[in-house]
């Protein structure tokens, strides 16, 4: 399936990873056999690649659709600046995920080379990260974390059908369960050192860095069901004077 998703997009498998424009990290993680150590070498694995300038996109794939087999938790505990990753995806089936995460990759890598001003640098780097955060707060605080919650307490209030909700009761119960506890996560999670830690942008006049301080999210439901939600966040972002301290 990945290497359809590849050829979907007019690349190829490179011979190394030094002949690569970007690694793709596919992570498969099953609880029925897998460890905490496979998610961990896969942390350790991000951050090797991170240290030798190896642009990666993670693709965060769960058998049982559930957060205990992804690897992001494992990256915001390690401080890994997820702000780096060239893509994240994880949400619904192998190729929907495989699909976002190389179109993504592809898409930003490709633009940077038609950046010509330092303004262009810094817009183009802002909508990767801000579609990136997008993913992450779907793909696992949402899907992976909230949705079995929301639609468990539905059905023990007696709302057996979590695909057809009821706009005038349970529909705006679900919109009220969804923003509490997404707000609880994002307060969290834009506190982390993960979410903090400065990112590099290339730019016509050399590399400058950019941070995130803070960001808001809006969320709903947008049709009477819980298996998908509308997410736009809004980062705020931060020049950084001198390359940060490693």
């Amino acid at each position: 399936c990945t290497e359809e998703k590849i050829r979907l997009t007019g690349g190829s498998l490179a011979a190394s990873p030094e002949e690569a424009d970007f690694t793709l990290l596919v992570s498969t993680n099953d609880t029925d056999k897998d460890t905490l150590w496979s998610r961990g070498a896969c942390v350790r694995l991000l951050e090797d690649n991170l240290a030798k300038g190896q642009p990666t996109a993670l693709v965060d794939l769960s058998k049982h659709f559930n957060a205990d087999e992804t690897v992001l938790p494992q990256l915001i505990a390690a401080a890994f600046p997820v702000n780096r990753l060239l893509a994240y995806a994880g949400w619904n089936t192998t190729s929907n995920a495989l699909g976002t995460a190389i179109a993504q990759a592809c898409l930003y890598r490709s633009s940077l080379e038609t950046v010509s001003s330092e303004d262009e640098a810094i817009g183009l780097a802002a909508a990767q990260v801000r579609f990136l955060e997008n993913r992450i707060l779907e793909d696992y605080f949402y899907l992976k974390e909230d949705i079995d919650t929301i639609n468990g307490t539905l059905k023990k209030a007696g709302y057996t059908n979590t695909a057809d909700l009821d706009l005038d009761h349970n529909y705006r119960w679900a919109n009220l369960m969804l923003r509490t506890s997404m707000t609880r996560h994002l307060l969290v999670y834009k506190n982390t050192a993960a979410f903090r830690a400065p990112f590099p942008v290339a730019a016509p006049s050399g590399t400058i860095y950019l941070q995130l301080h803070d960001m808001q999210a809006d969320m709903s439901l947008p049709w009477p069901r819980t298996f998908e939600i509308y997410l736009e966040t809004t980062p705020f972002f931060e020049r950084l004077s001198s390359a940060p301290a490693t």
